[in-house]
């Protein structure tokens, strides 16, 4: 399933519409099922940051340097050859794991919390 996920949030796409719909679907999965969902997302997000990179390298809008350095995403984005749909996924995943992350550290401090209040009610009773 998480192979599926992984193909799902990394193909290219043209529809951004529905490619976000079924990609919020699959982090909420995610979340659901790992314990340590960020080493996924860093795959997704490498891989796809990776393959913007060599697209705007392919295109020729590359300037040619003597350095290895990649092409910042000011630069890409400028591109007449960029690809707004991958960016746009890249971003979107971005933002809804930081989100998602987010939510999670303050669920669990949250419930630290709470613990931390019964053992003190209990320690005066």
């Amino acid at each position: 399933v998480l192979k599926r996920a992984l193909n799902h949030l990394c193909r290219r796409t043209t529809n951004i519409g529905t490619w976000c719909f079924l990609a919020s679907k699959i982090i909420e999965y995610v979340h659901t099922i790992m314990l340590t969902p960020s080493k996924f997302y860093a795959l997704v997000m490498n891989y796809l940051a990776h393959a913007i990179q060599e697209e705007h390298a392919a295109s020729g809008d590359a300037p040619t340097s003597t350095t290895s350095r990649p092409a910042s995403l000011d630069t890409i984005v400028k591109s007449p050859t960029a690809d707004f749909n991958r960016i746009g996924q890249l971003f979107f995943l971005l933002g809804q794991t930081a989100v998602k992350h987010l939510v999670t550290i303050d669920n669990s401090e949250r419930e630290q919390m709470r613990l931390i209040d019964e053992r003190a009610t209990q320690q005066k009773q």
